[in-house]
């Protein structure tokens, strides 16, 4: 690999820029230069078991997905797609609150169908789609779930993956 006269790495064209099909020189001279920030692995989970609850407490909602990082100084970037629907009766109060969690940890706090006032008999739904970037500083595998919770003490039904998929994507990102 050759460097600038600076120590920056740039591809000349003896070198292999074969390892970059389709892109332009100076595109294979930025992607070589990157040291970090890479995509090392994907992983994928979701469902579309509903869970019901009129709990304050958290509840897992059965959206998981494990990762094994390769590295401890790697971050995991998690995208999450919940649904959800409020099942009260009409002129209910209802207020979801959603937690992302990293095994036991909690990692993000997310709110939504907060305040909401259910005037009708039609199911309210709602989806919430959100991401974290986490350091779980470790090589050992993680899990990613979601949990949820009614905010609101002795109003109606609340549920997750109610007529829909849920879904969580994981990627470990190189440090």
């Amino acid at each position: 690999m050759a460097t600038t006269a600076a120590g920056t790495p740039y591809v000349e064209s003896s070198d292999l820029v074969a390892n970059y099909p389709g892109v332009s020189l100076a595109l294979a001279n930025h992607i070589d230069g990157l040291g970090g920030g890479k995509v090392l692995q994907v992983v994928h989970g979701s469902t579309s078991t509903q869970v019901i609850s009129t709990a304050t407490t958290m509840v897992d909602t059965n959206l998981t997905a494990t990762i094994t990082p390769s590295s401890a100084t790697s971050r995991i970037l998690v995208l999450f797609f919940q649904n959800g629907c409020d099942k009260s009766s009409p002129g209910t109060l209802t207020s979801m609150r959603l937690r992302l969690m990293r095994d036991a940890t909690n990692v993000g706090q997310f709110a939504y169908f907060a305040g909401w006032t259910s005037t009708s008999s039609e199911l309210k739904f709602a989806n919430l789609s959100g991401s974290e970037l986490d350091l779980p500083n470790t090589t050992s595998a993680v899990v990613y779930k979601t949990q949820f919770a009614n905010e609101v003490a002795g109003s109606g039904q609340i549920s997750v993956n109610n007529n829909a998929k849920s879904s969580i994507t994981l990627m470990e990102i190189s440090a």
